[in-house]
């Protein structure tokens, strides 16, 4: 049976769409903010051409741009991240229309897993009606895909995206922070080592000990028996 143990953080991710390029600028700080986390990493603008799906509610001319961010995440509770970022899109709509659409989630050194508001054969739900995509699994040196993963994501332009914020994420789970973790768990690891060596020299010592006993006892008993016998002897002497 395996061992049950907490995941590993993972890095925060954002791909926004619009067909207002100078909002992804004037964004960064609000989602900074929303998310405190910093971002650390910027993709060019791509266009947004591989589906029309959003072209009815937000016009034509769509672009994309995709975000990292600094600090590391835990999973308890990621599923929030997209309850915040769908309702800073209703805060930015217009009569009732979006102008953004912010789209969550987070790598990590085996895949790249999209939250979601709608439920599929492939999705998992989480909590409070979102749930959890794996997009883009890690395979032979670079991210492949799978067959439900969005014709967008499929683009080698995109995937040499997450690939660049996977280095980074790499490097920070190399940090001083995670060797101060690993040194940590070697100095637990050893004093466990030394407290075992500690008992098992004890209980050598101490089985040492027994034998010595039980053969001193021997000892004396053989010179009691001999003194016994001489004992013996000098009185069957005299009796003569």
């Amino acid at each position: 049976m395996g061992g049950i143990h907490s995941p590993d953080r993972v890095k925060l991710i954002a791909g926004l769409i619009s067909n207002d390029p100078e909002m992804f600028s004037r964004l960064k700080r609000p989602l900074e903010r929303l998310l405190k986390n910093l971002i650390d990493y910027e993709s060019p603008i791509l266009d947004f051409d591989k589906t029309s799906y959003y072209k009815e509610e937000m016009g034509p001319g769509l672009k994309r741009i995709f975000f990292g961010f600094k600090d590391l995440i835990g999973l308890d509770g990621a599923y929030k991240i997209k309850i915040k970022t769908n309702a800073l899109e209703r805060k930015l709509s217009k009569c009732g229309k979006r102008t953004v659409n912010i789209d969550p989630g987070y790598l990590d050194m085996a895949k790249l897993v999209l939250f979601s508001t709608k439920d599929y054969t492939h999705r998992i739900h989480l909590n409070k009606g979102i749930y959890a995509e794996v997009t883009l699994h890690y395979k032979n040196g670079a991210f492949d895909i799978w067959p439900w993963t969005y014709p967008d994501y499929q683009s080698r332009e995109y995937r040499e995206i997450f690939e660049n914020m996977r280095g980074i994420y790499k490097k920070q789970t190399r940090s001083p922070d995670m060797l101060i973790k690993t040194k940590s768990l070697i100095v637990a690891l050893l004093s466990s080592f030394l407290i075992a060596l500690v008992l098992l020299l004890t209980l050598a010592s101490y089985l040492i000990y027994m034998e010595l006993k039980t053969r001193e006892s021997e000892s004396s008993y053989q010179k009691l028996m001999i003194r016994l016998k001489a004992s013996e002897r000098a009185a069957q002497t005299v009796g003569k």
